[in-house]
């Protein structure tokens, strides 16, 4: 999970924090993309997804959390998945802030209320050859409502210096 270890300050002057989905009641077959981070200053991103009340998991077709990445913020045709094999949870036990690791293959659903999930992320794994340099969240929904937000935690910045000098993540 999230490591910050060897950094002398507090995660808000050695990491970026942006919104990925603003918290808000998603659903009826709309789910929600979280806006595009440009990750050409930092080696590793964290997404965490925490879910409010809802349905969770309803069968037959639960929400779908993927990773897309593209060659821009502004998004192109270029568009395809960034595969990720496990994230994070705490969905079978919401009252403890403990998180599992589960396997998956680039995605997974979101199966509990009030819990919390997170994925990570090395910018290495983004398709640096053609030019990938952006990524984004999406949450696919199913046809009902439901409440949950996103974050992006951007971390390892590849330049010295304040976080407050790094380039915008939501710009090219």
């Amino acid at each position: 999970m999230l490591c910050l270890a060897g950094y002398a300050e507090h995660l808000s002057s050695n990491a970026a924090l942006v919104a990925a989905i603003p918290p808000a009641q998603y659903g009826w077959a709309a789910g929600a993309t979280g806006v595009a981070i440009s990750v050409k200053d930092w080696d590793h991103i964290t997404v965490i997804i925490e879910t409010g009340a809802g349905a969770f998991g309803a069968i037959p077709n639960p929400e779908a959390v993927t990773l897309t990445q593209d060659v821009s913020v502004t998004p192109t045709a270029a568009v395809k998945a960034l595969p990720f094999t496990k994230y994070f949870t705490n969905e079978a036990n919401v009252a403890n802030p403990a998180l599992v690791e589960i396997a998956c293959t680039s995605g997974f659903a979101l199966l509990a209320a009030n819990a919390i999930y997170a994925i990570e992320v090395d910018a290495d794994t983004l398709d640096a050859d053609n030019r990938f340099t952006s990524m984004r969240l999406q949450i696919s929904d199913a046809q009902k409502f439901e409440m949950y937000g996103a974050k992006y935690i951007l971390t390892k910045g590849r330049f010295v210096g304040p976080v407050g000098d790094m380039h915008n993540a939501r710009i090219d």
